[in-house]
């Protein structure tokens, strides 16, 4: 089974960011915490201590998730995928054909999204109907409450 994710050279970036950040920093504030909790005396009914170990497993289990990713992470050149067809990276222009509003998003990775910066996942439905496409083309995406109908008008 191909577990590969797509993703930007930027999300590729920031994922091991945060992967440096976690086993770095995070790690010697919780390690920390346990030897302070520690000095309390009996562990068994410490709970500073039983704190800061889940917390310890919370932050291992997130590193483990994070470099998982980032193992199967595929980086998306968008300028060296398929010239003119929407991939992860690229930058999409839309026109609402039901209102006539333009509409610019990003096609990022799945781990990737953030709705406030117009970043949208590969694997959405946004995204879905948009992969491979190329400018000209009309496309259809089967929201929740109607279908949304957009023609796409610029790839950068």
């Amino acid at each position: 089974m191909n577990n590969e994710e797509l993703i930007t050279r930027e999300g590729y970036d920031q994922l091991k960011a945060d992967i440096d950040r976690l086993e770095s920093e995070e790690r010697i504030r919780i390690a920390d915490e346990i030897a302070k909790a520690r000095a309390y005396g009996d562990l068994s009914e410490n709970f500073e201590y039983q704190s800061a170990k889940e917390e310890q497993a919370q932050l291992e289990a997130r590193i483990a998730q994070l470099k998982h990713r980032l193992k199967n992470a595929s980086v998306v050149e968008a300028d060296k995928s398929s010239p003119g067809k929407i991939n992860v990276g690229h930058k999409v222009t839309l026109q609402d054909l039901d209102n006539n509003k333009e509409m610019v998003f990003f096609i990022v990775g799945q781990g990737e999204s953030n709705a406030a910066e117009s970043k949208i996942s590969i694997q959405s439905p946004i995204g879905q109907s948009l992969f491979g496409r190329k400018v000209g083309d009309a496309v259809k995406v089967k929201a929740p409450s109607k279908t949304l109908n957009f023609k796409i008008t610029k790839i950068s």
